[in-house]
C-alpha cells in the first residue's frame, strides 16, 4: 500500500524512511549510521542536492532532511546571505544557510509521538519540492518559472506514487 493511503499513526523508524526513498524511486546508499543518502538533480539547473534522510537523537526519533547544494554558484558573501535571509523570511522550510562550503538546506522534526505514513510522505515531498525551488532561485532566468516547477514536481511525484 502506498504511503499516501496509510493514515494510521505508526512509530517513526528507519523503515519509514526507507519506505519513502523507495516509493519515490530515489537511488540511495546508506551510511555507517544507517541514514539514507541520495543525490537529486534538475535538468534545468547545474546544481545537485546531496541529500541525507536521517534519524537522530537518543531514541532516534528526530527526523531530518539535510541537503548540500553542489556546486554552489559564485557570489559574494553579502549576496549569499541576502538570498538565504530572503528565503528564510518567505519560506517555512527547509531552512537555508550559507557557509564557506556553500549553500545548504535542512529540516528537522521530532517524531517521538509517531506519525502517519501519509503525513510523513506529504511533508517530505513538500521539503524536497521547496529545496528544488531554492535551487531555481540560485539560477534566475534559467529553466522554468516557480509555478511551472511546482506543477512539474507535483506531476512527477504523482507518477512515482502510481508506479509509472
Amino acid at each position: 500500500m502506498q504511503m499516501k493511503q496509510q493514515r494510521q499513526t505508526v512509530e517513526f523508524n528507519r523503515a519509514l524512511i526507507r519506505m519513502l526513498v523507495e516509493e519515490r524511486n530515489l537511488r540511495y546508499l546508506t551510511d555507517r549510521d544507517g541514514d539514507y543518502v541520495a543525490i537529486m538533480a534538475m535538468e534545468e539547473c547545474p546544481q545537485k542536492l546531496f541529500t541525507i534522510f536521517a534519524a537522530s537523537g537518543v531514541r532516534e526519533d528526530v527526523f531530518s532532511i539535510t541537503m548540500r547544494v553542489e556546486p554552489s554558484p559564485e557570489m559574494s558573501e553579502l549576496e549569499a546571505l541576502r538570498l538565504v535571509n530572503r528565503w528564510n523570511t518567505q519560506r517555512r522550510w527547509p531552512k537555508a544557510y550559507h557557509t564557506e562550503n556553500g549553500f545548504a538546506l535542512d529540516w528537522h522534526i521530532d517524531l517521538e509521538m509517531g506519525i502517519s505514513p501519509a503525513l510523513f510522505a506529504d511533508m517530505c515531498d513538500t521539503v524536497m519540492m521547496a529545496a528544488h525551488q531554492f535551487v531555481m532561485e540560485l539560477n534566475p532566468g534559467q529553466g522554468r518559472g516557480m509555478a511551472e516547477v511546482q506543477d512539474l514536481f507535483r506531476a512527477l511525484l504523482e507518477r512515482l506514487r502510481e508506479g509509472r
